[in-house]
């Protein structure tokens, strides 16, 4: 009579062998999927100082006059103003960064031939 099937050596081989891709592939993948947050992150971020220096377009008499000197908008003030969306989150931590600002500062001195600024997003010191 003609057996049909794996023997449990077969079977164990198998397992083993699955185990250990499994425990090469894993970490791997736990690594991209936070480096994809973060790199999300980091846009929202991007997409934050580009919607200030839309703002920034539209409100020019409001931008500092002198060198060094700063402007701060937040993230609520250009959301009622309609430059972002209501409610944004960071996936990394899924919490609201309404309460969180770009600072806009002149970078070169009074009397230059075209103003320059500097954006930096902030979300500690708002």
């Amino acid at each position: 009579m003609k057996n049909k099937g794996f023997t449990l050596i077969e079977l164990i081989g198998t397992i083993v062998i699955l185990s250990l891709l499994l425990l090469i592939i894993s970490p791997l993948v736990t690594r991209s999927l936070k480096e994809g947050v973060l790199k999300v992150d980091e846009q929202a971020k991007a997409n934050i100082e580009l919607a200030a220096k839309n703002w920034a377009s539209d409100n020019k008499g409001l931008l500092p006059k002198t060198q060094n000197e700063s402007y701060k908008i937040t993230v609520s003030e250009m959301q009622e103003q309609g430059y972002l969306e209501d409610d944004i989150k960071l996936p990394s931590t899924a919490s609201s960064i309404n309460s969180s600002c770009v600072y806009i500062t002149k970078e070169n001195a009074t009397g230059s031939a075209k103003d320059k600024y500097k954006y930096v997003y902030n979300d500690t010191e708002c």
